[in-house]
């Protein structure tokens, strides 16, 4: 039981944007239970969250891992890391269409490379498979932004946040 209590208290840290108290809690896990996908992406979200990109890993334990990938692409974004997310586009792309995720990562590939059209086509693509999908909103209100269509942006930006009340990058 104290394994699932520390779990919720580090996720719970997370959600409160307490990001150095979800890593202190999460970190002192079982290695076999800190060695996963889930704890480890949401570790990687909290470092996310405190702008420590260079200490994000997600993909280490779980390479077939689709969730949270959106957020690690945008990790890649930030360090200007164009063949790493290119080849992260491809391989979450290869292996699964049907979530919003991939085509997040494909729309931040793209974004990176300043092709905006593309890259709203892709955003565009994650809201269409996920249309509860936050994070894709957000993405799209951003790539919208440099392609200064700023009506459209704000609307993507409010539908972030009637979907996650707490979704503060829109």
């Amino acid at each position: 039981m104290t394994l699932m209590r520390d779990i919720g208290r580090g996720y719970l840290a997370l959600c409160s944007y307490n990001c150095r108290e979800a890593i202190n809690i999460l970190s002192q896990l079982p290695s076999h239970h800190y060695n996963t996908g889930w704890v480890l992406g949401q570790i990687g979200r909290a470092h996310f969250e405190l702008a420590e990109y260079m200490q994000v890993e997600v993909r280490r334990i779980e390479s077939y891992r689709v969730e949270g990938m959106e957020i690690y692409s945008t990790t890649l974004w930030h360090l200007q890391k164009d063949v790493a997310l290119s080849a992260l586009s491809k391989d979450l792309t290869d292996m699964d269409k049907n979530s919003p995720e991939p085509w997040c990562v494909a729309g931040n590939c793209f974004s990176l490379q300043r092709e905006h059209d593309i890259a709203i086509k892709f955003f565009t693509r994650a809201i269409q498979v996920d249309p509860s999908f936050a994070y894709a909103y957000t993405l799209l209100g951003h790539e919208l932004v440099l392609t200064e269509e700023l009506e459209k942006a704000l609307g993507c930006f409010r539908n972030a946040i009637r979907l996650n009340k707490r979704h503060y990058n829109a």
